[in-house]
Parts: structure tokens; C-alpha cells; sequence
């Protein structure tokens, strides 16, 4: 077990104490799916152990985090995407290289969450071949990277 679910929790938690207004995650669904779609529609990953347990923490959690859904493991393997989650990730790979998912190619990129106003979206990186994947959160003109699940926690948490 891994500290996702609990600083998922903490995250929650003090962003009610501080008046934030965050939308609140929706039950978690059984699992029965142990793989997580690419966003090129057909290559499967493993979920890792953080990804186990932030679905099992909820299912989707809409305006998570800086006005961003984070999507549920059905929504995420469900291709194609909607509308506006399709033009993100293709304005996003139109006009970065440098980072995911142009960087490292759809087959190795999936999405987990996104913002439905404005370009904004997270990206699991699975190109590293370990266990977790990196964390790519792409924001406008910006892009932070994270080694984990974990540690993307551990830093909005501190927001």
C-alpha cells in the first residue's frame, strides 16, 4: 500500500480548511479494469500501486485541483474522448515537443486529469519502463514534473 490514498485525503481535508472550494470526488467504483489506456486508443499499461490506490480512494473528482477533473479509470479508457479533452491534447502535442505527449509519443502517455475551460491537463509518462509513472502537469505556457503520484500529492498539498 502506498500513501496516495491517505494524501489524498490530507489534500482534500486542508483545502476545506483554508476555504478552498474544490468539488468533492465521487465513490469509488470496483475495479475490475487492472490496466489503463494510452491516450492512442489501444496500448494498455499495468496500473501501478499509487494508481490502485488513488481509484480506489474515488472515482472521478471534478474540480480536484486548479479547476481540473481528475478522471475516473472508466472514463480515462474510454476512447475516443470528448470533444474539448481531444483538442487539449491535440493543441498540447501541435505545439510542445518537448514535453508529453509529443515527447515521448501516445503509446507511452495517458491522461489522467483536465481542465474543460482553458488548456490545462495532467499526463501519466510511462516511458521511463518503472513501476510508476512520471507526472507531467501541463498549464498553459508552463509544465511541472513529478516521479510520482505521490509526490504530485505531497506538493498541491502545500498549496
Amino acid at each position: 500500500m502506498t500513501e496516495v490514498n491517505s494524501l489524498m485525503a490530507k489534500y482534500q481535508a486542508a483545502m476545506k480548511s483554508i476555504g478552498e472550494s474544490i468539488g468533492n470526488p465521487s465513490p469509488p467504483k470496483k475495479m475490475n479494469e487492472k490496466s489503463i489506456l494510452a491516450i492512442d486508443g489501444s496500448t494498455k499499461h499495468n496500473l501501478s500501486p499509487m494508481l490502485i490506490d488513488r481509484f480506489n480512494f474515488c472515482g472521478e473528482w471534478s474540480d480536484f485541483y486548479l479547476s481540473q477533473n481528475m478522471l475516473s479509470l472508466d472514463d480515462i479508457n474510454k476512447f475516443p474522448y470528448d470533444k474539448k479533452l481531444n483538442q487539449w491534447i491535440n493543441l498540447r502535442k501541435d505545439n510542445w515537443d518537448h514535453v508529453p505527449p509529443k515527447s515521448i509519443g501516445d503509446s507511452m502517455c495517458s491522461i489522467f486529469s483536465f481542465n474543460p475551460y482553458e488548456p490545462e491537463e495532467i499526463y501519466l509518462d510511462w516511458s521511463e519502463g518503472i513501476d510508476e509513472p512520471v507526472i507531467w502537469h501541463c498549464s498553459q505556457a508552463d509544465y511541472y514534473r513529478y516521479n510520482n503520484l505521490e509526490e504530485f500529492f505531497v506538493f498541491i498539498a502545500k498549496i
